[in-house]
């Protein structure tokens, strides 16, 4: 076997971890054929076992230890590739085999430039026998190069068959959100005006998302490893929130597959070399989920330039496919206008941004309220649009729980509130005022908890009897 030297780049580890990906998922071999071939292999023997890989598949057999073992066997292939105990040893190499595309992409890296390096004596038997002609050197040597990454470009596939399509759709049923709300690879964005929490609320996904624990009526139906690159607050207030918030989930130590970036961490969508840092980041930690806070701090572009808009999210869209991971991305609402209805309208910028995503959830909070907030379905590409929630946020721990708003302060509680205060109060601001303290609301839901507690005949209401603009309530 070939010895890894500097004359011949290689990444070992990642064609063993392709292989060893496909064997604990064959489904992966699907993504993995367009990006790479038995040649694409520093090592003969990867080779080989990758091309029984793809034989098997070909064939509609099965792809795992058992059937490569047998083909490879059949061939008398078995011991150049090291035996059995080599073969059944490729799945401990693997870090997530959900990854096998990134680990794909970096034995097509180091197979392109091997074949660059294949050119080289050719381009410098041409320079030493140019006799001066240094245009037709150029030539030649621009089309060796060419033909090198041409031939390599080549076998990634350009375009597949029908069966080959059906099955990669097949493959990519998972979801990290179910019905609908983030499927594998896709993309999710969170809107709202500055200042609604939405920092909040992305960490508390977060660390769902990290435990496989639903939430919010929300199915997350298994653990992901989650990196959050952050780019408005302190590493000070990220660590005060999830401490907080892991203590009233009941949570003593914070899970291994939740990631922070750090503060010097930046990236601009817009720029080619920082999209190569990007995956290469998102790669080397094996994230799953990548949540990116806020959308305007990722790139330089006008976010009312449709043209420029849909550069970068498509970009973004790139990063979740070469690193096959799905995208939740918080974005801020525009300034709203008089002839605009509802929260979809709101994201701010471009409509591109809209149309990127799988789902958009638009969270905003009634007036005066403190601790509310709503989470509506503005769009679920893959779904029904589930119905809008209310989450009343606790002011200690930062969790959020999901509330019927007609249940915070339903008449028993107004009665009880109203008892405390000596069972009868001379004016309707008294009551209003122990509600909003009590509950953290706001004016106009105080008045609607007084008004459904009179009705359902809680608490007593009648005229004050020397001021007309005055109700006296009691029990």
């Amino acid at each position: 076997m070939k010895a890894q030297t500097q004359d011949q780049p290689c990444s070992l580890a990642a064609e063993q971890a392709v292989l060893g990906a496909i064997l604990l998922r064959p489904q992966v071999l699907s993504e993995v054929i367009p990006l790479i071939s038995p040649q694409s292999f520093y090592r003969v023997s990867h080779g080989l076992i990758y091309q029984a890989m793809i034989d098997l598949h070909e064939t509609g057999k099965p792809v795992d230890l058992v059937t490569v073992t047998w083909l490879l066997k059949e061939r008398s292939q078995l011991e150049k590739i090291g035996g059995l105990l080599f073969l059944s040893g490729l799945s401990e190499s693997v870090g997530i085999a959900a990854n096998a595309g990134y680990y794909a992409k970096r034995v097509q890296d180091k197979a392109r430039v091997r074949e660059l390096l294949s050119r080289l004596p050719e381009i410098q038997k041409a320079c030493l026998s140019a006799n001066g002609n240094v245009n037709e050197v150029l030539l030649f040597a621009e089309s060796l190069i060419n033909e090198a990454v041409n031939n390599i470009d080549f076998a990634e596939v350009l375009a597949i068959s029908g069966q080959t399509l059906l099955k990669k759709i097949h493959d990519q049923g998972e979801e990290v959100i179910a019905n609908g709300i983030l499927p594998k690879g896709g993309g999710l964005i969170l809107a709202g005006e500055s200042g609604e929490g939405k920092s909040l609320l992305r960490l508390e996904l977060a660390i769902h998302l990290a435990l496989g624990q639903d939430l919010w009526n929300l199915d997350v139906p298994t653990a992901q490893k989650v990196l959050i690159i952050q780019f408005e607050n302190t590493e000070f207030i990220e660590a005060y929130r999830l401490k907080k918030m892991l203590e009233g989930l009941g949570i003593d130590t914070c899970p291994d597959n939740l990631l922070f970036s750090t503060p010097s961490t930046r990236f601009d969508l817009g720029d080619k070399k920082d999209l190569a840092l990007l995956i290469q980041m998102i790669g080397k930690y094996q994230a799953q989920v990548v949540i990116y806070d806020p959308l305007s701090s990722l790139h330089r572009a006008n976010e009312n330039d449709n043209a420029q808009m849909r550069w970068i999210m498509d970009n973004l869209t790139q990063i979740s496919r070469r690193t096959n991971t799905s995208s939740i991305v918080v974005h801020h609402y525009g300034k709203p206008s008089k002839d605009d209805s509802g929260n979809g309208y709101r994201t701010r910028g471009a409509s591109s941004i809209k149309d990127w995503c799988d789902t958009l959830i638009g969270v905003s909070r009634q007036k005066g309220e403190t601790i509310l907030r709503t989470l509506d379905f503005v769009k679920v590409r893959n779904g029904p649009e589930p119905k809008s929630v209310t989450l009343e946020r606790n002011k200690e721990t930062f969790v959020h729980f999901l509330v019927d708003q007609e249940e915070i302060c339903p008449p028993g509680k107004v009665k009880a509130i109203l008892a405390r205060l000596g069972g009868r109060v001379e004016s309707q601001e008294e009551l209003l005022k122990a509600i909003m303290e009590e509950t953290d609301c706001g004016v106009r839901r105080a008045r609607h908890f007084v008004k459904q507690a009179v009705s359902t005949g809680a608490i007593i209401s009648e005229p004050h009897p020397t001021d007309s603009r005055k109700v006296i309530y009691h029990e």
